[in-house]
C-alpha cells in the first residue's frame, strides 16, 4: 500500500511539474503573440497616411531650421549675431505665408498686420 501511496505521490508531482511547464510555454506564447501584434500595430501606425504628412511636414521644417541650427553649433561665440540670425529665420518662415513684399518691405516684423487677409499668400501660393 506505502508503495501506491508513493506511486499517487510521485504522479501527482509529475502533473504540478507538467502543468507548470504547461503554463509556462502558454505564457511565452502569450508574450510573442503580444510581440508580434505590437509590432504589427507598430508597422500600421508608422505606415499610415498620417504618419506620411507628419514625417512629410519635419522634412520641410527641417530644411528650414537647419542650416541656422548648424550655424549657431559652431566653437565660436555668436551671441553678436544671434538677434540678426533669428530676425532672419523669422523673415524667412514669415515669407512661407505672407506676401514676399510685405516682409521684405518693413526692418520691424512686429509692425506688419498679421490680422491683414490681404497680405497673406493665397492656398495655392502656399502649396508650392
Amino acid at each position: 500500500m506505502n508503495f501506491l501511496k508513493e506511486a499517487a505521490k510521485d504522479n501527482e508531482a509529475a502533473d504540478t511539474v507538467t502543468q507548470k511547464k504547461q503554463k509556462e510555454a502558454e505564457k511565452k506564447a502569450a508574450a510573442q503573440r503580444m510581440v508580434a501584434t505590437r509590432e504589427e500595430r507598430i508597422l500600421k501606425t508608422l505606415s499610415s497616411k498620417r504618419a506620411r504628412v507628419y514625417a512629410l511636414f519635419l522634412q520641410y521644417a527641417m530644411t528650414i531650421f537647419e542650416p541656422v541650427n548648424t550655424y549657431l553649433q559652431s566653437e565660436a561665440p555668436l551671441i553678436h549675431n544671434l538677434r540678426r540670425i533669428v530676425l532672419d529665420l523669422c523673415k524667412d518662415i514669415l515669407i512661407k505665408f505672407m506676401t514676399a513684399e510685405t516682409v521684405v518691405a518693413t526692418n520691424d516684423l512686429l509692425a506688419i498686420k498679421c490680422e491683414d487677409k490681404s497680405l497673406h499668400r493665397s492656398n495655392s501660393e502656399l502649396l508650392r
